[in-house]
């Protein structure tokens, strides 16, 4: 029952997407028409995990608008189902559950997972499958009849996911440095790292890890965090805002709810090397961002880039919380019922608010995934039958009119040198090719006009040129 209600979340936002607005596309989701249609281990304009699924995709025949979203969901499940797994180390069944709604409180899980982070949701979808093979490979420091067998097995995998860890996003190094230092600087996890069996992990690693180091070395690297902005930043109450307010909101949430029982954590701190260990966990997740900013110096940070870090945060909190609840039974505080109470509000307001902003563009102003592109494929086939269709720069377009034309050629382009003379231009019109620039080329002068509506509120405006050569 557990993992069903885990299901019912994932997916509750796919059915709203695929209902609403089947035929959108984020622009991560718009990358991979180009990406996906071949193999690739460098890390280029996008980050090759996300792609390889996406390839996949294609392979089974679902490789659509609608399995794209899909794709996203299901990493969205992964993460909170092996989430669940690794509480249960802690928890019964249940109360696993109620960890796991906390999640909610962080507002990168309860609402930026719908906000562009294609690559952000696999990235804590594999730092959840990691966090859930640490567990087991802390367990069997306590166990001393584990066979051989089941710790290279363990060891292996878990050295796997490290590696597909960061071809999910450079941005998971964080989860590794944290768990490996926490794990040094404490007792039990150098028990775990000082182990022969690590050399099935680094083998795993370097398996998955090696060939991409060799294809990045001749691919320019596209990377966020690396091309931000590295100068002095400007230390103020926002920067320190911008950085840490989901942190803090949780914390505040989470020390409001638990607050009686946390007392009695400290004492058990002193009497457990597990809980030490995870207490080291979070305070390195705590801190490493503001290191991070003195260290290096970014004059912009953004917060999704600390995803996997807020992952940490939830996960060791509740892991210390455990320590002084006897039985880890949250179940029988009324604590318990007041953050159900508040995850199942958080859950529906975040669905009729992401509902609403489909549904309601002249309040929230038009959406990327309500662009119309069925309406101006259905236009563009009527209108210009057995044409090739070039789409100037815009990746999203091209892509919504790839998935929609599927009967026609259609070709993303990033300046009008390498036009085909006898075909049809399509571009936004809020960046318009000049009246001079089309006379230069020799087109035809705009001879075709679509304007799209979304409800009462124009959505996106396209314009078609024949470039048959002006006589």
């Amino acid at each position: 029952m557990q993992i069903f209600w885990l299901l019912v979340y994932s997916l509750s936002f796919w059915l709203l997407r695929l209902l609403v607005l089947p035929e959108g596309l984020f622009d991560d989701e718009a990358r991979q028409y180009l990406d996906a249609s071949s193999f690739q281990w460098a890390y280029g304009k996008q980050a090759p995990l996300f792609t390889w699924l996406a390839a996949l995709l294609r392979y089974i025949g679902f490789f659509n608008p609608a399995g794209l979203s899909l794709l996203s969901h299901i990493g969205i499940f992964i993460t909170a189902f092996c989430f669940y797994k690794a509480v249960s180390y802690f928890y019964k069944a249940r109360t696993a559950l109620l960890v796991t709604g906390a999640l909610l409180f962080m507002l990168m899980f309860s609402y930026e997972f719908y906000r562009y982070m294609v690559h952000s949701i696999w990235m804590l979808a594999i730092s959840a499958l990691a966090l859930v093979l640490y567990m087991r490979l802390l367990s069997f420091t306590t166990v001393s009849n584990t066979r051989l067998l089941d710790k290279v097995i363990s060891y292996s995998l878990f050295g796997a996911v490290l590696a597909l860890g960061l071809l999910s996003k450079y941005n998971f190094a964080f989860f590794i440095f944290v768990l490996l230092l926490a794990s040094l600087v404490s007792s039990l996890g150098r028990s775990l790292v000082f182990n022969s069996c690590i050399v099935c992990s680094l083998v795993a690693f370097a398996v998955f890890f090696i060939p991409h180091a060799l294809a990045n070395s001749s691919v320019a690297t596209d990377h966020a965090l690396l091309r931000s902005q590295i100068g002095v930043p400007s230390f103020s109450l926002k920067y320190f805002w911008d950085i840490y307010s989901h942190i803090i909101i949780y914390l505040v949430i989470f020390a409001s709810l638990w607050f009686k029982q946390l007392r009695a954590v400290w004492g058990q701190l002193l009497s457990s090397a597990q809980y030490r260990l995870f207490f080291y966990v979070l305070v390195l997740s705590l801190l490493l961002p503001l290191v991070l900013v003195l260290v290096f110096q970014f004059g912009h940070f953004t917060q999704r880039w600390l995803a996997c870090l807020h992952l940490l945060v939830v996960f060791s909190s509740f892991v210390l919380l455990s320590a002084a609840v006897p039985d880890a039974d949250l179940l029988k505080f009324p604590s318990a019922r007041y953050q159900r109470i508040l995850v199942i509000l958080i859950w529906l307001s975040t669905l009729g608010l992401k509902a609403s902003a489909y549904l309601q563009p002249d309040f929230w102003g038009p959406h990327i995934l309500s662009r119309p592109y069925a309406a101006l494929a259905k236009d563009l086939s009527a209108s210009y039958p057995e044409q090739e269709i070039y789409v100037l720069r815009d990746l999203n377009l091209y892509a919504g009119l790839k998935s929609q034309m599927k009967n026609s050629e259609v070709f993303f382009i990033r300046n009008l040198k390498t036009l085909n003379p006898a075909s049809v231009l399509v571009y936004r019109s809020d960046s318009p090719l000049s009246e001079s620039k089309i006379s230069k080329l020799g087109l035809t002068r705009l001879e075709h006009s679509a304007l799209y509506k979304h409800s009462k509120s124009i959505s996106f405006k396209v314009v078609a040129l024949n470039l048959a050569s002006a006589t």
